[in-house]
């Protein structure tokens, strides 16, 4: 299976919704390839944490650029799962990885911060997802609130940001709400997954999103 996470508005947890995803994924005993598409390098630096450590289970992570809908495709019989971190850019000279992808993932997951900035670009997502489907006829596409602020008081923005997306977005959009958490990047740091992490919290979010994530997919 292949999940693909993008977007189009950057420091939307892209990037570590990939990994977590990836590491989830690995410690229930399934064999995954973490494909970094985004020319930051941000996951592929996350695998290179991780194999310097030793950490298992082990997670092959290979960079890729351009056209990669056959690349995706080969790893796909190789892999039980392949996790997909690409750019985010309406800019159609810079989204070639975005677009080829699309063209390949069985799963196309979408993080949105609680901001208007990010609400802004909702009828881009659904743009891209609606050109993919037309070639992609096997794609589910899914969108999750990341980095929302932990005060109660700010629960609002979360839940107009959901309803949002449910009005202007085919989407499905998921309960699981994954929080703005220090802990995320500590362990980005250091090649892990929240999973493999103290903080209960980030851990929970991170199993529900991989629980709701699938059971939607395979519903």
């Amino acid at each position: 299976m292949i999940i693909l996470v993008f977007g189009q508005r950057g420091g939307a947890m892209k990037s570590i919704c990939s990994q977590n995803l990836a590491v989830e994924l690995a410690h229930r005993q399934h064999s995954v390839c973490l494909v970094d598409a985004d020319p930051g390098g941000t996951t592929a630096n996350f695998g290179a944490y991780r194999e310097e450590e030793g950490i298992e289970p082990a997670i092959f992570c290979v960079q890729k650029k351009g056209k990669i809908t056959k690349t995706l495709q080969e790893l796909d019989t190789k892999y039980d799962y392949v996790i997909v971190d690409v750019q985010g850019n309406i800019d159609p000279t810079r989204t070639q990885e975005m677009r080829s992808g699309l063209l390949a993932a069985d799963i196309a997951l979408a993080p949105f911060r609680p901001t208007q900035d990010h609400r802004d670009s909702i009828l881009e997502v659904q743009d891209l997802i609606d050109t993919a489907m037309d070639f992609n006829s096997k794609l589910k596409a899914f969108c999750m609130i990341s980095i929302a602020p932990t005060h109660t008081a700010r629960e609002q923005d979360i839940t107009f940001t959901k309803n949002t997306l449910r009005e202007f977005s085919s989407m499905g959009v998921l309960e699981t709400v994954a929080y703005n958490r220090v802990v995320y990047s500590d362990a980005y740091a250091i090649g892990r997954g929240v999973r493999e992490m103290s903080d209960a919290k980030a851990k929970a979010e991170m199993n529900a999103l991989v629980e709701e994530l699938l059971e939607k997919a395979n519903g």
